[in-house]
């Protein structure tokens, strides 16, 4: 698997469209000013520089209220209610898609 670009990302605003850009003002990425509206491709800038952090947190996130190696039955088995579990199953996902697994 090819690792991701490092963030931070940053926006820069063009006729074009809004640039994502990583480490070093190196485009990544283009949301294009489709149909839907500016606010919808602003929205979805917002998203794009906004997930190095989330991918972080989440990660740091499920360091501290779950061991990567505890399986869905040893929390229940454990009396964990169904929100945590649920949450830390969502969570496990998310990273495994951010990360292309």
């Amino acid at each position: 698997m090819v690792d991701h670009t490092e963030g931070p990302f940053t926006q820069l605003p063009t006729d074009n469209g809004i640039y994502i850009l990583g480490q070093g003002q190196k485009h990544i990425a283009t949301v294009l000013p489709f149909y839907a509206g500016l606010n919808r491709n602003v929205a979805n800038a917002n998203l794009f520089e906004a997930a190095p952090d989330l991918l972080a947190a989440l990660k740091w996130l499920l360091e501290e209220v779950a061991d990567s190696d505890v399986t869905e039955a040893q929390m229940w088995s454990a009396g964990l209610g169904g929100n945590f579990i649920n949450g830390v199953v969502s969570a496990r996902a998310a990273i495994a898609k951010a990360e292309g697994k």
